[in-house]
């Protein structure tokens, strides 16, 4: 369960490669997921820094997959 508004990420830090399963709900959130994500360049290690690019139309994905920025 990851709850909402608490950052979270998935680190494998071992030498095997790891399998998650990983459920929305509601369903939908995974197409905004594909749209603003960058796939890590292979044996990346884990940033400890978010990264200094963002996607610039990130609101505008948003709001085409019904998803609103709060305060």
């Amino acid at each position: 369960m990851a709850p909402r508004n608490i950052p979270h990420q998935l680190r494998n830090s071992g030498k095997v490669a790891n399998h998650y399963l990983i459920m929305f709900s509601p369903a939908g959130f995974q197409e905004f997921l594909k749209a603003t994500s960058v796939p890590a360049p292979d044996n990346a290690v884990a940033p400890t820094e978010p990264p200094a690019v963002g996607v610039r139309n990130v609101f505008a994905l948003a709001a085409d997959h019904g998803i609103q920025f709060g305060n």
